[in-house]
């Protein structure tokens, strides 16, 4: 796999402090910057900030504030096409991410392997 570029900056939001450490730690140890929020609120935000520089997104799909989905869909609304991991147990929110080729839907628990290999993956294909 190639050298992630230091500018790559990704923001982790969930509301279960675990997950966010979990996440984290993972994207951390494979060589990004990482910003996290713990709401979905607080992640849109974020998102919308044009000081900050972000070349992915991890997201819970059920935050409080704003679901992943609904943070996604308001990113969409305003032209943002940052790729983006939805975190669910639950498939309904897959069905919400359908047909964006940017979005990737990982179910909790996920491992280490499967978290950052959906992080590059989603790069490599907006790098295209």
């Amino acid at each position: 796999m190639s050298a992630i570029p230091p500018a790559s900056h990704v923001l982790v939001a969930d509301d279960e402090p675990g997950v966010l450490r979990f996440v984290s730690h993972a994207l951390t140890r494979a060589g990004f910057r990482v910003t996290t929020a713990e709401d979905g609120t607080t992640a849109g935000a974020m998102l919308a900030d044009p000081n900050e520089r972000f070349v992915a997104a991890v997201l819970d799909c059920s935050m409080p504030g704003a679901t992943g989905p609904e943070v996604v869909s308001e990113m969409r609304r305003g032209g943002n096409p940052l790729p983006v991991v939805l975190l669910s147990g639950d498939e309904e929110y897959g069905r919400s991410a359908a047909g964006d080729a940017a979005v990737r839907l990982l179910a909790k628990p996920c491992s280490v392997a499967e978290l950052v290999g959906a992080v590059r993956d989603l790069l490599a294909g907006a790098a295209v």
